[in-house]
Parts: structure tokens; sequence; C-alpha cells
């Protein structure tokens, strides 16, 4: 007998829209995670809901493109228990089906920086906001949510005005010696936004008109060398090898060079760099060949705010035997230089990837066998070297939760618990030391032995929050514990960049609530 049954309800542009309910008497679940087919074939996994003042669960899935062909698809829904009979299982997808009403917006401009700006909004639908995706010569090259308020499309009449974009266009674009032509789509629906904008950066069109009239000229002084060695002797032919080998030095100089700017006025890297890092301090990490502990900071977008990081960290060693890595993910395009004021510390940079991989990389270059990871702007407080002490010496514990506070002292985190299949930052604590279901990123350490037994962090996260509270509840299947200890602390000084994938985040808050409450079945 089927534990659950369920149906289609609509779909909507390309998004089905289902339901389930319990049979027989079967108690509803918060949560559940199933598996969408057609066919006979699987699309994908989502999760159902259970929906407030109604004894059923909901669930969406966005079907892809390819299947509105106007043909008849059989679907059906399969959950731990089996599968599931669904009322209006043969769904038509035709053309209808697959289209939506287009937004109405336009991409503007594109400023002498490289920033694409626009906007766009669905008048039928004003609370949902435009998930944009650009192009560069046709090709995807990146995406930007329509949330940005506008002052003009507020007062145009549209909707709550929330609906502007922007977008940096790539380095590789910046540096093209060529027209690229930017146009952006609804990524929902396809449906293109007006007009497209044709784009060259004035500084790499003027840096290439002097590398032509430099060409110009060393052909010019070519050909005079060639007809004077015609000409001349031995004496003729050697000025004509010194004059090609300054002709060459020239040529590779022009390329060198920064746009349009005189030779003179540029400034050899040793003085730009002393005048980047004037005014930090230089310290050093004491040498240490054999850890005890691997700490990794993360550089922030500002370079005083990561060298006040590394400087508490240097301050609140003590007798800790511990190296030092910089993680460097591109934010801030001058954290290398910090080399030049803080000694002994290991750089790593790591670009890219997510922030669930980007921590992995890092625990396998550690040596010490308990890794501490911050935050960029976080700065280490209060007895954290002690704490960490005690961590090293119970080998029931996996991971440790900093309490991190904000730097106007309002607690940020202490910790990761759940409640109601959502994993929740906790805060307002009793100063004493307690065990917790997962640990924050902003400021945690691991055990390198428990990270090496279970795989290490789950890359198929986008945030790195979502990833080590589903890495904490594998560790306690496994028997192990996460501490909680306040004296291992920080405060959060620098910014930190919000993260603005909205459709990673909501994948990860979908997957979690699925680990959630499979955890919890499992610990019942």
């Amino acid at each position: 007998m089927e534990q659950f049954e369920g149906g289609i309800e609509a779909i909507t542009g390309r998004l089905l829209s289902g339901w389930l309910r319990a049979a027989d008497a079967v108690e509803l679940p918060a949560s559940l995670a199933l598996t969408l087919h057609a066919d006979g074939a699987a699309l994908g996994a989502t999760v159902a809901e259970a929906q407030a003042g109604a004894e059923r669960m909901g669930f969406e899935f966005m079907l892809p493109r390819t299947m509105f062909d106007g043909q008849v698809h059989e679907f059906s829904v399969r959950v731990e228990a089996g599968a599931v009979t669904l009322e209006n299982a043969a769904q038509r997808l035709g053309a209808a089906e697959a289209s939506m009403p287009a937004p109405v917006g336009f991409l503007e401009q594109i400023s002498e920086d490289g920033w694409v700006l626009g906007w766009a909004w669905y008048p039928d639908n004003p609370e949902a906001r435009v998930e944009v995706e650009l192009l560069v010569d046709g090709h995807v090259a990146g995406t930007a949510h329509a949330g940005l308020f506008r002052a003009d499309v507020a007062e145009a009449g549209n909707g709550d005005g929330c609906y502007g974009f922007s977008w940096p266009l790539p380095f590789s674009v910046l540096a093209m010696a060529r027209d690229v032509t930017i146009s952006a789509r609804d990524k929902l629906t396809g449906a293109a936004l007006p007009e497209p904008v044709v784009f060259r950066q004035k500084r790499v069109t003027d840096a290439f008109s002097k590398i032509a009239e430099l060409e110009h000229d060393v052909r010019l002084l070519n050909e005079t060398i060639r007809a004077l060695e015609a000409e001349k002797g031995r004496d003729a032919q050697e000025a004509g090898a010194l004059f090609r080998t300054v002709g060459a030095f020239f040529m590779e100089l022009a390329a060198a060079s920064a746009a349009g700017t005189p030779l003179a006025e540029l400034r050899p890297v040793k003085a730009v760099a002393a005048e980047v890092t004037a005014g930090l301090e230089r310290f050093e990490f004491a040498p240490c060949e054999a850890p005890e502990v691997s700490i990794f900071i993360a550089a922030g977008a500002e370079l005083a705010a990561t060298h006040a990081a590394l400087r508490a960290v240097q301050a609140g060693l003590g007798e800790v035997k511990a190296e030092v890595f910089l993680l460097d993910d591109g934010a801030c395009a001058d954290t290398p230089l910090l080399a030049m004021v803080v000694q002994n510390m290991r750089y790593a940079r790591l670009p890219g990837a997510l922030p669930p991989a980007r921590c992995n990389d890092a625990l396998r270059l550690a040596g010490g066998g308990v890794a501490v990871f911050l935050a960029a702007g976080v700065r280490p407080a209060g007895n954290w070297a002690e704490a960490l002490a005690v961590f090293a010496a119970r080998p029931d514990l996996t991971a440790l939760a900093a309490r991190v506070a904000d730097a106007d002292g309002a607690l940020v985190s202490a910790g990761v618990e759940l409640q109601h299949a959502e994993a929740v930052a906790r805060g307002r604590w009793a100063e004493v030391r307690a065990t917790v279901d997962a640990v924050a990123p902003e400021m945690f350490a691991v055990r390198r032995t428990a990270w090496e037994q279970l795989g290490g962090l789950d890359e198929g996260y986008y945030g790195l929050g979502a990833a080590l509270v589903e890495f904490c509840l594998r560790a306690r299947m496994g028997g192990g514990a996460v501490g909680y200890e306040p004296g291992f602390g920080g405060v959060l000084g620098g910014v930190v960049a919000p993260d603005k994938d909205v459709e990673g985040q909501a994948s990860d808050a979908r997957r979690l609530r699925a680990v959630i409450g499979s955890f919890r079945e499992a610990a019942e």
C-alpha cells in the first residue's frame, strides 16, 4: 500500500508545481526528498515541504526546455518509500506551456570601467525578480539578479523600482583588442532585453593605437638600417644590429606599458608596493617545522583588514606551534604584497572554486592535526589559543565552533542549531562549554583526521555554511561531536561580501532540509 499520494497542480512556464499527502494515516513529515521522473527517466531531485494550514505538501521543479516538444509526457515521483501515483500525470508540453510573459526592461549601458547596467521586471508578477543572463558575443558569461533599487524606474511607475542590475565584465573581455557585443536575456524564459551594446575599453584602444604608431616607426627604422647596410661595410652592419636590438626593446616596452601613459610617468614596482603597504606594521610569525595547528586566514577586499586579522593571530598564538596560511581568492589585487610586511607565513592562491572546494584544497596543505579557518575580516579574540589546546586534547570532538561578534559587540554566531529543518546561527549563549549541531563559517576548527575519514566537505554545496552543517551531521552520525567554547572567539571587523547567488542559496537550503530530515530520522 502506498504511503503517499499526489498530483501535478500546474505547469507555468517551465515550472512544474505538484502536491503530496499522506495515505493510510501515515504522519506527514515537515519535508520530504523526492525524485521527479518523466517517461520513466529521472529528471532530478527536489524537496516537498508541508504547506501551512493544509494537510499536504507542495513541491516545484524547473523542467528542461527540451521537454517542450508538443508531445505528451508521463510524470511520476519516487520517495524513499517507493513510487507515488500522481493525478494529472500525463501532460502535453508544447510551445504555449514553455512561454511566459517576457520581462520589460533594457540593457542600458556599459561604463568605461566595464560595468554592465540595466533593469528588468515582470509587470504581471512585480514581486518576482528577473535572473538576467549576460552574453559576450552570444556566449553566456555570467548572471545578475535584478533586485537593485532604481529611483528612475520607480518614478516611471514600474512596481517598487527594485529591478536594477549590474554586472562586471570579466578581465578577459576588458583586455580584448576588438569590439565585443554584450547582450542580456531572461534566464527563465530566454527572452532578450533590448538592446545589445558594442563595447571596447578606451584604454585598450589607446594602447593598441600607440603600439601601432611605434610599430610603424620601427619598420621605417629597419628599412633605413637595411639601406645603410647595403651601402656601407662592417661598421654599418654592427650599427644596424645595435639599432635592431634597441628597436626590439622598445617594441616589448610598448606592449607592456599602461595604455596611453608616457613611459617616464611609469613608477617602479618597488615604489608602488611600498606605497600600498605604507602604514602597515611589520611583524613575523615564529618559524614552525612541526606544527600542531594549521591556521587559514581568508584575505578580504581590504588590505588593512586582512593585515589586522594576521596581526591578531600572531599576537594571540602564545606557545601554540602553528603554521599560518594566507588564502587569497583574488578579492583584493594587492593581497600578495602582504608578504613584504608579514614574514614566515604561507601564501596560497585559490581563485575560482566555490568556498567548500577552496576549504578542501586548503586542508590538503595542512601539516597540523587541527585546522582553523577565519573568514575575511575576522580577528581572533580572548583565550582562543588555550581553547585550541583543549580541542586538540579531546579526540571525541570533530569540530569546534567559535563565538563570533560583530564590531559593535552584537553576537553573529556561536555555532549552528537545527530548527524546523533549518540550520540557524545560534547566539546569546551562556558562557559555558557545550555541544552544538554544527559549526558556522565565520570561524571554526576541524580535526584533520576526521576530515580525511569523512572525505572532506561536499563540494556540491554552493556556500561554505551549508557544506559545514552537512559535514558535522555526517561526523555526528559516525559518533563524533561538535564543541562550542566561548573562549574560542573572534571579532568580525572587516567587510564580508554577502553571498548574492540566490539560486545557489536556494539549492543549498533544499538539500540541507533533506539531509537534516534524514539525520533526525536516524537519530530517533
